[in-house]
């Protein structure tokens, strides 16, 4: 058994600035970058550095979301028109 006078020696450790491993391409869970996923990251970091900000008028940005919405309107009455179709199948299909 050791005596409780006898105190355990401390390590004390000196950075010296070396480098043992390059940790930057290291991601979340330890997933490793690769260069084309690095520039990917850089480019959008960039992007985001010099984003200017985009200043529309009243009238703009009322076009633009007709335009958005005329867009994706012909998709959703197509969608709305299966879903109609498939209701209307089985609603025969069952009908006692």
């Amino acid at each position: 058994m050791k005596n409780k006078d006898q105190k355990k020696e401390k390590i004390v450790y000196v950075d010296d600035g070396r480098k043992i491993a390059d940790m930057s391409r290291i991601g979340r869970f330890g997933h490793v970058y690769s260069d084309a996923q690095m520039e990917a990251r850089e480019k959008k970091k960039r992007a985001k550095e010099q984003k200017d900000d985009l200043q529309m008028t009243k009238e703009e940005r009322k076009a633009a979301f007709r335009g958005g919405l005329s867009a994706a309107l012909p998709a959703f009455l197509m969608l709305l028109a299966v879903a109609a179709a498939v209701f209307a199948i089985v609603w025969l299909w069952f009908k006692p």
